[in-house]
């Protein structure tokens, strides 16, 4: 966000800002919708915070809660793009994370369409069919190690979640067992 906000001073790059409060961690979530508020307002972004019962879709749709969060996360950033008439929606993934996206569906026997990994940019269409919109992955030749040195030289600090540390999640075994 801070590079794109960078970017955008010098350009007539119109920023929005998008953020999924999943309600899953009690007052650490409600501590990360405000601090992304405060984060967009101090940089002078508009933006949008909601919130969605992760948990509900889980169960309803019997999905992992992972892949829950990620399906309203998406519609969110979907719906934001399309209220915006966004050309593209940023994501922030690295490189590890690219990884981890690799190495989980290696580990179950996926094929090799599963093994792809994300894409640096991939095009969905509008929701009313009339225009395309592009995801952008701008960071994922980038590690976290060296997003997390950029923050440092920038005195950014960035927010933890704590749930990334729980190794009852697949993804994250992989980050702190296999990956080492």
């Amino acid at each position: 966000l801070h590079a794109l906000w960078q970017i955008g001073k010098d350009r007539d790059l119109r920023l929005h800002g998008a953020h999924l409060d999943h309600a899953l961690r009690g007052s650490s979530s409600d501590a990360d919708a405000a601090f992304v508020a405060r984060t967009f307002e101090g940089l002078g972004i508009p933006y949008t915070v909601e919130r969605a019962d992760v948990s509900a879709m889980r169960r309803r749709e019997r999905l992992s809660p992972e892949d829950a969060a990620r399906r309203l996360r998406h519609g969110l950033f979907a719906r934001v793009a399309d209220q915006q008439g966004a050309e593209a929606v940023a994501l922030g993934h690295t490189l590890d994370d690219q990884a981890e996206t690799v190495l989980l569906p290696l580990l179950r026997g996926s094929g090799l369409q599963g093994l792809r990994g994300m894409l640096p940019c991939t095009f969905r269409r509008s929701r009313d069919g009339t225009r395309r919109v592009a995801l952008l992955r701008p960071l994922l030749r980038v590690t976290r190690e060296e997003t997390e040195a950029y923050c440092r030289a920038r005195g950014l600090t960035p927010r933890h979640d704590p749930s990334n540390l729980e190794e009852r999640y697949t993804r994250n075994r992989i980050r702190h067992r296999l990956l080492p």
